[in-house]
């Protein structure tokens, strides 16, 4: 329009602009550029929040950005060109090959209770199927299988790594049956049934081998609106007690480090040598 407004006005401006004028098809090509830049500063805005859990999300907005590479190979191929680039990018950080993997992304997708591993089957299918390496559907199936089972593995070896961190937190068992003879002592004056009770693990059933694949193999929590990944961790800390640490660490990793190279940037602007009297309140107050 501004364009068509100019030529009324001025009808020989295009003698100056010679071959530089956009046709309508520059102008069509635009808008689908556009479009598709639209959607990707709209996953980085989501990946880059302060104010609320983003890793558990990452999952579904990488498989939409997977998606949009796939539509800009479909325009054109300058557009080609730039999603191959994109898609080197992508599988760096995002690779589908277990040499690749950012395995602690997918652990949080795991530990997201709406996700866990039956959404990954389903983009990796997706993925590989893209790929178009004319394999029948078992095999695609054992790839989709074996892909999940590096990442699961990976997973069990953080698990045990918790699982010795309590372990070594908790009391031995002489301890334990030592506080059992006093708690038993001050109960009835006497110690001998409590005490041998506790000794032999008797007054708990907590199996902490099996709490993974316990947390893995349930149902996937329903989708609603309004759900709080960590009220439901603090609420579900009692079932899956391992488990609940290892979300409380993997969750609080920022997804995209946008936030804090831009809060670092911020402070190098207000922290200058022409301000270094500042105290750390008024500068934490400007940043």
């Amino acid at each position: 329009m501004a364009f068509q407004a100019f030529d009324l006005a001025h009808p020989s401006f295009k003698n100056d602009l010679g071959d530089g004028l956009p046709k309508t098809t520059d102008w069509s090509y635009a808008r689908k550029i556009r479009d598709l830049l639209e959607s990707f500063k709209i996953k980085t805005t989501n990946a880059s929040a302060t104010k609320h859990v983003t890793i558990n999300m990452f999952y579904s907005e990488i498989m939409d950005i997977y998606r949009h590479l796939r539509k800009m190979r479909d325009i054109d191929l300058e557009s080609k060109l730039m999603a191959d680039k994109m898609q080197d990018k992508f599988e760096k950080y995002c690779g589908t090959s277990n040499k690749g993997f950012n395995y602690i992304l997918y652990f949080a997708a795991i530990l997201y209770p709406r996700l866990k591993l039956r959404v990954l089957s389903f983009g990796f299918a997706e993925v590989f199927r893209a790929e178009k390496r004319n394999e029948t559907d078992e095999q695609l199936k054992k790839r989709i299988e074996t892909t999940i089972t590096f990442i699961t593995d990976e997973l069990e070896k953080v698990f045990k790594h918790y699982e010795y961190e309590l372990n070594r937190e908790r009391p031995s068992s002489s301890q334990a049956s030592q506080r059992a003879s006093k708690v038993a002592g001050s109960i009835d004056g006497s110690s001998s049934f409590f005490a041998q009770f506790k000794s032999v693990g008797g007054s708990s059933s907590y199996e902490t081998k099996k709490e993974l694949q316990k947390y893995l193999h349930d149902i996937e929590e329903p989708d609603y609106e309004g759900f709080d990944i960590l009220q439901w961790w603090k609420a579900s800390s009692s079932k899956y007690l391992i488990v609940a640490k290892m979300a409380k660490d993997i969750l609080a990793i920022p997804v995209s480090s946008v936030a804090s190279e831009s809060a670092f940037s911020t402070g190098g602007r207000v922290g200058e040598p022409y301000r270094s009297s500042l105290t750390p309140s008024i500068v934490e107050a400007l940043i």
